[in-house]
């Protein structure tokens, strides 16, 4: 029987997404790259065999139709990201063996396969951002109930919280996975800058 996924990804308002780069981008360029990125982030989704579900979680009404015309289920909150992030879990934990939770804003992602691979040996998956401060992806059995800590050095909070599982941890730091664009540094690093 082969294993069911959901993706789920936070989505800021497009005129606070990216505002660490607003000294060097325009808004347009800002919401440009968001798009351009969370758009790569769910072709790579949609070509795995082993994600049936995306689900995009948001406080902005304004995307739904964006996403829900891409055929994607979308989640408009109020909440805090962490809550937002527990109560989606939630809702397709249910119908799903595995959960993975990726940043939107990741510009080398080729695949979640090697994620997924490692789901199988019933492990939970952590992938920093490169600097190891950050959380980019957290991915784990759907029965596992994981209180999220993403925000400001939630690599070292969300290792901290799945240690007291007993399930093995793996820590997958790789260039596909840890960068997150923050920076205009980080934005010449990109894959997605160069195509």
């Amino acid at each position: 029987m082969a294993m069911k996924c959901a993706l789920v990804i936070p989505v800021k308002t497009f005129s606070s997404g990216k505002s660490r780069l607003a000294s060097d981008l325009t808004l347009f360029e800002r919401k440009n790259f968001i798009v351009k990125s969370l758009k790569n982030s769910i072709d790579v989704a949609k070509r795995s065999k082993f994600i049936d579900e995306i689900l995009i979680v948001s406080n902005s009404k304004d995307m739904a139709d964006i996403f829900i015309n891409m055929g994607l289920k979308f989640c408009y909150t109020t909440n805090t990201l962490n809550r937002a992030l527990e109560q989606s879990v939630q809702s397709v934990a249910s119908h799903v063996d595995n959960i993975i939770i990726s940043a939107a804003d990741l510009a080398n992602v080729i695949s979640f396969e090697p994620i997924i691979g490692s789901l199988g040996y019933d492990r939970i998956v952590l992938c920093p951002d490169r600097h190891r401060i950050g959380t980019n992806i957290i991915a784990h059995k759907s029965q596992h109930k994981l209180s999220y800590s993403f925000g400001a050095n939630s690599f070292i909070k969300h290792l901290s919280s799945v240690s007291r599982l007993a399930s093995p941890i793996e820590i997958l730091q790789s260039s596909q996975y840890s960068l997150d664009v923050d920076t205009i540094h980080d934005l010449k690093l990109s894959e997605l800058m160069k195509n």
